[in-house]
């Protein structure tokens, strides 16, 4: 029972949602998602080695499009086959908020504000005790630096919500999100997004994006940042049970 329980948390996604009822046009909302990483399911078409961005947590605060809030932690192995010298593991807390200061004709512009931690975070141990209740194998790495670095993040996010024809449920999301962690990384997506349905609540979305990270700052963030490098294409789907 304990691991049937321990995979169900591991795969669970909960976001709160509320919004002011008063009008046909919703101005005012809170969405709060709370979400899990575990690449030991992660449905792959391909054997899955549990390595790179391995398993994490994150957590999403939205204030009416106005406020945007984005904590997540995440543990982060190298086994680099063929090269134990460059086997290690890195832990990574990120902390950022967008705060809207700019919005004419769809645009809207964020700057970009936060802190990322790293180094030696418990990964190592959350992960093995993850595996030991599921029979996983175990994975001991050396951390690529043992002590907690801090790094302040700044960046900016431009968003461009374009309605297609007439119908109030199709639009496109044109998306600029960058930021950059002094001695740490810099992230990059562009993108667009095909939205079907009320992107305030229940939607259906289809992605493209080129995506770029560079982890600069040690052997296993480079090769993750190798692996999350590149054309991205996703879906999401959002299901609101209350008006």
């Amino acid at each position: 029972m304990r691991p049937a329980i321990l995979f169900f948390l591991l795969l669970l996604s909960v976001t709160s949602y509320s919004q002011n009822t008063n009008t046909k046009q919703i101005n005012s909302f809170h969405r709060l998602s709370i979400g899990s990483l575990n690449d030991s399911y992660n449905g792959a078409f391909v054997p899955n080695r549990d390595d790179h961005r391995t398993m994490g947590f994150d957590l999403r605060y939205n204030n009416s499009n106005t406020l945007l809030i984005e904590a997540s932690y995440s543990g982060m192995t190298n086994r680099s086959p063929g090269n134990p010298l460059e086997e290690g593991r890195l832990d990574e807390l990120l902390f950022r908020s967008n705060y809207k200061v700019f919005e004419k004709q769809w645009i809207k512009i964020y700057p970009t504000l936060g802190f990322m931690l790293s180094g030696d975070l418990g990964g190592e141990n959350l992960q093995n005790s993850v595996h030991e209740d599921v029979d996983e194998p175990l994975v001991f790495l050396p951390y690529d630096y043992e002590s907690v670095k801090i790094a302040a993040l700044v960046g900016v996010n431009i968003n461009h919500l374009l309605p297609i024809g007439k119908s109030p449920y199709l639009s496109l999301n044109n998306e600029l999100d960058f930021y950059h962690a002094t001695n740490y990384s810099s992230w990059l997506n562009i993108g667009s997004s095909l939205i079907y349905g009320r992107p305030e609540a229940n939607y259906f979305t289809f992605s493209i994006s080129y995506q770029k990270n560079n982890i600069f700052v040690s052997t296993s963030g480079k090769a993750v940042s190798r692996q999350e490098s590149g054309l991205k294409l996703s879906f999401s789907q959002s299901v609101s049970f209350y008006r």
